[in-house]
């Protein structure tokens, strides 16, 4: 799926993202300690130099550079990826989970109208899993055939 998106598309949806964060979070800055296992915290880093510190904004930047210059070869020659996530870039893993993070969301508020009972999901990488009701089946199996795209696969 994501060797077929535009680049503005997913810079898009990482602008929701951010927007959707700054509705809940009180800074828009996190910091991550240096080292190989560490974990990101919201905040400005408490000391300078044993930490790594970025803002929400300083991420989109580098994906928006990600994504328009990203080159990979084809034989001797160097191209420029022109669409979709650079496999093995820096913030791709971050643009595959973003994109997948606000089209699911967006998804889950056009389809919930629709639903007798509430649809629990839940997302590791790219791939969803969801619970719903029986009463829902039918619903979901329209969805399946008549609004998905031949590259997106629905599984039950």
């Amino acid at each position: 799926m994501f060797d077929r998106l535009e680049h503005e598309g997913v810079l898009e949806d990482a602008g929701t993202f951010f927007s959707m964060l700054a509705n809940c979070c009180w800074e828009d800055t996190f910091h991550v300690p240096r080292g190989k296992s560490a974990q990101a915290h919201l905040g400005k880093s408490p000391v300078k130099g044993s930490f790594y510190q970025v803002t929400f904004a300083e991420i989109y930047i580098a994906m928006e550079y990600e994504l328009r210059n990203m080159v990979f070869t084809a034989g001797v020659l160097l191209v420029r990826q022109r669409m979709g996530v650079g496999m093995g870039g820096k913030t791709s893993p971050f643009a595959a989970r973003v994109t997948c993070v606000v089209r699911e969301h967006k998804w889950q508020l056009a389809i919930r109208q629709f639903m007798s009972s509430p649809i629990v999901m839940t997302r590791l990488m790219d791939d969803t899993q969801a619970l719903f009701s029986k009463e829902d089946a039918p619903l979901l199996t329209w969805y399946q055939h008549a609004c998905c795209t031949p590259e997106i696969k629905v599984e039950r």
